[in-house]
């Protein structure tokens, strides 16, 4: 490692902006002009790692010169690419500021990001505030867009600044460092760090996971600002390749393992928002099926059976009304049924779900299609009272499989009443609620 200060001030910051950039010469003169943009008053360092660049990335940087009086800027150069989490990891080991901020090189801020966080900041020194997440949009980079569509944008407020106590029983959470401000002295309380083996991705919930479960304080989300979240032109490629990535179906699954285990620690059971985030990374794995393509490990054993036992593992710690409740990412109704099923089901049990879905009209055959989940046996499935199969109401009945997660499938009841007929549905002598398909997940 080279390390090495431009313009030294000899002050003592009071914000410490961590940038790791590797083959960032193109995107970073974006976000450096931003950080000229602001107004703050406070004295901020500015240190970025290149984490063994090719291109001009660091050249970039040192040609950079600020405009602003109390913004002093460090740069560190690591001679072999070593990820993300390890770039920022050697940034937290120079930072002086007692707040620290992880933006990516690619990204940028809106004008007003400092001196709004800042005036803020100055108010809660003292206080029992732990962070300040930031409202993040989606710059489109193909069409020059600015998307508001991040799934916890419901957090903030616009030009709002709101404050949320870290408790169990909260599913809201924000899991993006890059926006976030964190008191540094609380992560050096721990020695918490990123985990640079956690790879191709979670290594930003993991740290912000741990983080808060290590400092369960206030968490600030501050809807004045804007951080532009860059999706690149080449994305899709990069994404493509991830699925492709023999830990994502092993070594990143068992980080989600280990944290719901490490909650444990502090709580007597998972708190709520760790099992949303655990639900909020599980999503894309469902959605993505069907470019997700069967793999084996270097031995020769299957990633998705591999895969599919750890999801077995984690779903003995998500609860059943948190599966139900959870309404911050597109997690299908197919995909919770089955998390829950895997909490109950054993070789010898049967297990079917308590709602019959309405899941299709077919306005050809004036009827309606509904779905009922089960693993094991099919269960008794009864409407109005009468066994499906000597039901004169029921115009045929099916078991479909779904596969909903790499190597993991669903059985699916389905079957076809006329669309005039007043259904209840029973397993046995339990009723079963019935869900239209409006309030299907």
């Amino acid at each position: 490692m080279e390390a090495a200060g431009y313009e030294a001030l000899n002050m003592n910051p009071e914000i410490s902006i961590v940038i790791a950039a590797y083959n960032a010469a193109h995107y970073l003169p974006k976000l450096l002009a931003a950080l000229d943009s602001q107004s703050s008053d406070w004295p901020i360092e500015v240190i970025l790692v290149d984490d063994g660049s090719s291109d001009e990335t660091a050249d970039v940087f040192a040609k950079w010169r600020p405009t602003s009086l109390n913004l002093e800027k460090i740069l560190i150069t690591l001679h072999q690419n070593k990820g993300q989490g390890a770039a920022r990891n050697q940034g937290i080991e120079v930072s002086r500021g007692p707040w620290i901020t992880f933006p990516d090189a690619d990204d940028y801020i809106s004008s007003n990001y400092l001196h709004s966080n800042e005036l803020f900041l100055r108010e809660q020194a003292d206080s029992n505030v732990v962070a300040v997440a930031n409202y993040l949009v989606h710059y489109q980079e193909w069409t020059r867009k600015v998307l508001d569509n991040h799934p916890r944008r419901s957090l903030f407020k616009h030009d709002e600044i709101l404050s949320i106590q870290v408790n169990p029983y909260l599913q809201s959470y924000f899991a993006n460092s890059h926006a976030m401000f964190f008191r540094r002295e609380l992560i050096e309380k721990t020695g918490l760090r990123f985990n640079t083996k956690l790879k191709p991705n979670f290594e930003d919930g993991d740290f912000s996971a741990r983080y808060f479960l290590n400092n369960p304080g206030i968490v600030v989300f501050n809807g004045t600002t804007r951080y532009f979240y860059r999706s690149r032109r080449n994305q899709t490629s990069s994404v493509q390749n991830m699925w492709l990535d023999p830990r994502k179906y092993d070594l990143v699954p068992n980080a989600y393992l280990d944290l719901l285990k490490y909650s444990l620690e502090y709580y007597e059971e998972v708190p709520a928002w760790i099992q949303a985030l655990i639900l909020s990374e599980l999503t894309p794995y469902s959605n993505n099926i069907r470019r997700i393509p069967h793999l084996n490990d270097s031995s020769g054993n299957s990633l998705q059976d591999t895969f599919r036992s750890r999801i077995e593992e984690i779903s003995k710690y998500l609860h059943v009304d948190v599966l139900h409740s959870y309404r911050l990412g597109a997690l299908s109704w197919k995909a919770r049924s089955f998390l829950e099923s895997q909490k109950y089901f054993s070789k010898n049990d049967s297990w079917n779900s308590k709602f019959v879905a309405e899941v299709r009209t077919d306005h050809h055959s004036q009827s309606i299609e509904y779905e009922l989940h089960f693993s094991g046996d099919p269960p008794d499935l009864r409407v109005n009272g009468v066994e499906i199969l000597s039901s004169p109401l029921v115009l045929w009945s099916k078991v479909v499989t779904y596969q909903v997660f790499p190597g993991c499938f669903l059985n699916t009841l389905r079957i076809s009443i006329p669309n005039d007929i007043a259904a209840s549905f029973q397993v046995g002598t339990d009723n079963i609620e019935f869900l239209d398909s409006l309030n299907i997940f």
